[in-house]
């Protein structure tokens, strides 16, 4: 009989406890269902991601960029003189003179170094001469500073400087030396002191057909051995 009363107690306890033991497994089981369909999205996204760094890979891997070195621009040089071989050389551009001459294999031993600058930028076309220590020494100071090729006199400058040492300095000359020139006599070059004394000294050679006496004519016999300085 005791028995049977605890079973009944027990049916009517469990009888009590079913809807809420119902409710929680539905929870239970809803939750798992949950987290399950969550996981697959994740899942699906990081695949989707995976693939889509493996093509950007594959794209890049099959571009091929072909990077080309930059042309170095050159300028081309005369070297000559006392070099150990003179000839025209191919150097990049800014290069200086003396990677010219280490082009043209160096100096010779006789050669004037210092005369040039070696430091100098070099131009297209251009003409590197090296002169022996006994040339330079032969050059006049003025032309040693005064250079076309980094120190190198040119014919044309050394002519020039032979005829200005034979010009008549029209500002400075006195009487007997302006009487060297052609067509002026003494009462001549006697006018050109007394233009020069009473209008001061000449600013151009044209100026002197100011001076009585002297017309076209005479100046175009004047011009070429006279001077002003």
């Amino acid at each position: 009989m005791k028995l049977n009363r605890k079973k009944l107690y027990f049916f009517c306890i469990m009888k009590q406890l079913f809807p809420f033991l119902v409710v929680l497994l539905l929870f239970i089981g809803c939750k798992k269902q949950e987290t399950l369909v969550i996981s697959e999205d994740d899942l699906e996204q990081t695949e989707q991601e995976l693939q889509l760094e493996n093509d950007q890979f594959l794209v890049e891997k099959e571009v091929v960029t072909e990077v080309k070195p930059l042309e170095k621009e050159l300028i081309y040089v005369h070297v000559c003189g006392y070099v150990l071989n003179p000839g025209i050389y191919a150097l990049e551009k800014d290069s200086r003179i003396y990677q010219a001459v280490e082009a043209a294999g160096g100096y010779l031993p006789q050669a004037a170094k210092d005369y040039l600058n070696q430091a100098k930028i070099l131009m297209d076309e251009e003409k590197v001469v090296v002169y022996s220590r006994k040339e330079v020494e032969g050059f006049a100071e003025e032309e040693l500073t005064e250079s076309v090729y980094y120190g190198e006199p040119t014919v044309t400058d050394l002519s020039k400087n032979d005829s200005n040492l034979n010009l008549v300095n029209i500002n400075e000359a006195d009487l007997e030396e302006l009487m060297t020139l052609p067509g002026i006599g003494e009462s001549r070059a006697q006018l050109i002191l007394e233009y020069r004394e009473n209008t001061g000294e000449f600013q151009s050679i044209e100026e002197i057909q100011q001076v009585n006496g002297i017309k076209e004519g005479l100046f175009e016999k004047l011009k070429d051995k006279i001077t002003i300085r």
